[in-house]
């Protein structure tokens, strides 16, 4: 047992600082924010018979709400900017602002990609939901060509930061999450507190990603499990890709990457 955790604790250390190493040589460039003028897309990760979500979205900000008429809480969705480039390494941040009728389950998304026969990908952070653990954060990867089509690879807790003395944090929560090459990162910090390094163990944590998964996509924003007539707001949108220092591309624009699903409304403004 002790030789394993080793392993785990080298591999683990091996891939925060080849993460440190890799953004060392490259610039963070925004690729969506607030000012942008962006249609945005969504796509179903898993169905849940004909439930369905409506969305209302102006620059920056994404209201997402089930109605009424649905019958279950299991519907997962994916978000994505179409302005955003496709890239391998890249960021995806937001503001989970608020919640009505009761609690979502909110996400980052990244290196969202649609192949031309219609298989997806895609790599998320999200907050777990399952037995009230809303503190702990999964990193999952998700192929549409395999049934259940997610696969978790693990998990962080951060119940010292989002549950101080047994209670849990009331939002707004700022999320941030990015690919860099083989790993899978995200942090989290509460209104009225500094932005934390990714490096910080305390506001977040990542995963290394199997063999196979450093390929380009869009990146975007995860949305699951809301209860009927319930809601969630996403507020401070903003996406990021990185490149080279020395200003070279490493990013396409070909067939395999994220292509629209189906169109959120755009002329509907979310609640203030």
């Amino acid at each position: 047992m002790r030789a394993t955790r080793r392993g785990w604790r080298r591999r683990l250390l091996v891939g925060l600082v080849l993460s440190l190493v890799l953004t060392a040589c490259q610039e963070r460039e925004l690729t969506y924010d607030d000012t942008s003028n962006s249609t945005i897309y969504t796509g179903v990760l898993t169905p849940d018979a004909y439930d369905r979500y409506e969305f209302a979205t102006k620059p920056g900000t994404m209201w997402v709400k089930a109605p009424s008429t649905n019958t279950s809480g299991n519907l997962r969705m994916a978000f994505w900017p179409a302005s955003a480039r496709s890239a391998v390494d890249e960021e995806s941040c937001a503001t989970w602002a608020s919640e009505g009728g009761g609690v979502a389950q909110q996400g980052v998304a990244l290196r969202i990609r649609i192949e031309a026969s219609g298989r997806t990908r895609l790599l998320t952070v999200t907050r777990n939901v399952w037995m009230g653990g809303y503190w702990i954060f999964n990193f999952h990867t998700w192929d549409s060509a395999q049934w259940p089509p997610y696969t978790l690879l693990g998990s962080k807790s951060l119940d010292r930061l989002l549950r101080p003395n047994g209670r849990l944090a009331p939002l707004p929560w700022h999320v941030c999450g990015r690919a860099i090459g083989n790993r899978l990162e995200f942090k989290v910090w509460l209104d009225g507190r500094p932005e934390p390094e990714y490096s910080n163990a305390s506001h977040g944590g990542g995963v290394a990603l199997p063999s196979g998964w450093a390929f380009q996509g869009k990146p975007g924003w995860y949305i699951g499990h809301i209860q009927p007539a319930a809601s969630a707001l996403f507020t401070n949108l903003a996406t990021y890709r990185y490149v080279p220092a020395d200003g070279s591309s490493t990013t396409t624009t070909s067939p395999g990457s994220a292509q629209p699903v189906s169109v959120a409304p755009g002329t509907t403004s979310p609640p203030p």
